[in-house]
Formats: C-alpha cells, sequence, structure tokens
C-alpha cells in the first residue's frame, strides 16, 4: 500500500512536469507595429517655475553641507525649506522672462505642444497564455505639431545617439483572457531634451538665445545670497539642542554649486536625461473578419516623467493600438 501511494505520487509529479513543460504560448506573442499619443505636459501643468527650481537645489546642496546629527538632519531640511526657499523662489522668479512664467507664452505653447506627442515604435512580445510576459519595446520616432506643421524626429536625437532607436524592456502577465498587465517601466525619452527640442523649433535662434541670456542674468549668486542673509554675515540654523552659523561666503560657494547644475537643464528646469516611467493594462484581441491580432493600451495605462519622487512625479498618459506584423519563430 505504501509503495502504491509512492507510486501514485510520483506519476503526478511527472504529470505536473510534462504540463510545465507543455504550457501553451500566449495567442498574443509576435512583432507588433506601434502608434500611439503620449500626454507628456504633466511637468508644465503644476506652475513649477525656475525659483521653484533652484530653491529645491540650493536647499539640497546647504543640507548636504551642514555638519547636523542624523537625529536633526530631517528637520534642518524642513527649516531650510521655510527660511529660504520663499525668498530665493522670489528673488530668482522676479528676474525671470514674462514668456517662461507659468502663463507665459512659450510655457503655453510648449504645454499645448507636449499635450499630444505622437510616438512610432516595434513591440517583441513572448510568454505563455496565462502566464508571464516578456519583451523589447524599440521607439523608432517621435513626432508633435507646431504651428499646425507636422515635425518628426528621429529616435536618435532624444536617446543620447542610440541610433537603433530607444529600447524598452517588459514584463508582466496574461491576467485574465484578453488582458495582459504590463509592469511600470522606464522609457528613455529624455524629456529635457525633448523640451529644449521643441522650445527651438518654437523659436528663432535669436529669440531663444534671448530667453537663455535672461535665465542666467537672473541665477546670480550674489542678489540670491543677498535675499537669504539680508546683507547679514551668513545663515544662522537653529533646531532643539543643535546651532550652526553658516557664512555668507559658504553660501554663495554652495549657490554657485547648484547653479552650475541648473544651467544645464532645459530651460532651467528638466534636466536632459530625465526618463518617462508607464505601465498598465493592456488588451489583446482578434480584428473581426481576419482575425488578426491587435492590442489596445487600456485607460489605466500610463506613469510619470521621473522628476521627483514617484509619488509627487508629473503624470503621463498614454494611449496605443498595435497590429500584429508577423508571429515569432
Amino acid at each position: 500500500m505504501r509503495r502504491s501511494k509512492s507510486l501514485m505520487g510520483l506519476a503526478g509529479l511527472i504529470v505536473a512536469m510534462l504540463w510545465a513543460g507543455c504550457a501553451e504560448e500566449g495567442p498574443w506573442v509576435g512583432t507588433y507595429d506601434v502608434s500611439g499619443s503620449w500626454k507628456l505636459s504633466g511637468p508644465l501643468e503644476g506652475g513649477k517655475t525656475v525659483g521653484q527650481a533652484t530653491s529645491e537645489l540650493l536647499v539640497e546642496e546647504v543640507a548636504g553641507a551642514v555638519p547636523a546629527p542624523s537625529f536633526v538632519e530631517d528637520k534642518v531640511r524642513d527649516l531650510l525649506e521655510s527660511a529660504i526657499g520663499g525668498k530665493v523662489r522670489v528673488v530668482v522668479d522676479k528676474g525671470m522672462p514674462a514668456d517662461l512664467a507659468p502663463d507665459g507664452k512659450v510655457t503655453k505653447l510648449l504645454r499645448q505642444t507636449l499635450a499630444a506627442v505622437d510616438l512610432e515604435s516595434t513591440l517583441r512580445l513572448e510568454g505563455e497564455r496565462g502566464g508571464e510576459l516578456e519583451g523589447t519595446e524599440t521607439v523608432t520616432a517621435v513626432e508633435y505639431v507646431i504651428g499646425g506643421k507636422r515635425r518628426r524626429v528621429a529616435a536618435g536625437e532624444l536617446s543620447d545617439g542610440a541610433e537603433a532607436g530607444i529600447v524598452a524592456p517588459w514584463s508582466g502577465e496574461e491576467i485574465e483572457e484578453g488582458t495582459l498587465s504590463v509592469t511600470p517601466h522606464s522609457v528613455a525619452i529624455r524629456y529635457g531634451a525633448l523640451v529644449q527640442l521643441i522650445a527651438s523649433d518654437l523659436l528663432q535662434a535669436a529669440e531663444l538665445s534671448a530667453l537663455e541670456a535672461q535665465v542666467k542674468s537672473a541665477l546670480s549668486c550674489k542678489t540670491i545670497v543677498t535675499a537669504i542673509t539680508g546683507s547679514g554675515a551668513g545663515l544662522k540654523i537653529s533646531v532643539v539642542g543643535w546651532d550652526y552659523t553658516i557664512g555668507a561666503a559658504e553660501l554663495e560657494r554652495l549657490c554657485d554649486a547648484a547653479l552650475s547644475t541648473l544651467t544645464q537643464r532645459a530651460l532651467g528646469q528638466f534636466e536632459l536625461d530625465s526618463r518617462v516611467e508607464v505601465g498598465g493594462r493592456v488588451s489583446w484581441f482578434r480584428a473581426p473578419g481576419t482575425g488578426a491580432i491587435k492590442l489596445q493600451s487600456q485607460p489605466d495605462f500610463g506613469g510619470v516623467v521621473a522628476i521627483a519622487p514617484r509619488a509627487i512625479a508629473p503624470k503621463v498618459g498614454v494611449s496605443f493600438r498595435a497590429d500584429r506584423i508577423e508571429d515569432l519563430p
């Protein structure tokens, strides 16, 4: 009897192994042509200014340089934001070009253009029916509308020289018949580079140069430090059980370090290499009549522009359709 149970258990194990080895390939496996519309205007919709970006960087620089004990580090950062953040925002934004204000002409045009950016890509999907999936999406071109005219950009212009395109790995699973769940993943569209490129299309070279020069002139560390200290000798930081004074010369040095970072950003706000992260649910279905497999993003497909922690990062909306052009070999 004991031997019979052992044989039955062994037989069950063998059947399970054979079943696992013969898992059915997902009907959605194959290579697709993808076309989609991406709403990338989020970072320009929150009213953030160059002054705010400057204050954030300077607070981080000062907080990192102050020799605060670990038990007061968070309090010191909060105190610095309260003590200098508003002053820095005011003095910097006062000197900024009106066109770059949240309701300025250039900001509005950028926001309008980034609200609908079209991406073309090729997607290769593999996986098991009702199981895990993996794939590779290669973005080959980006299009947007400027002055009523469509502008097409090769992906290499936004991927730091990757001539073949912007490559993004997919992973996830088929959660039910007809629905794939795609794990959030990074797409190396350099957001700041895209903003810079659109700005150069919106403006004549001379206009863009004049804007950039005005931005740089507003970023004066002497003016910023004077606004912080009130022409005093420095800034005193005082929290419960700990005090520290940082001198004006040291503040100016830290300000120079912050501004060296800021001047490398598109329009003083967006890092050139900022990535986009997207994911969500995707429907797969057979086209009526032909039976061809197609993919369609569901309403929750989207993500963020990674210029802040994910919980507060600007949102990205994505809508796409994909037509299968061949099965995988």
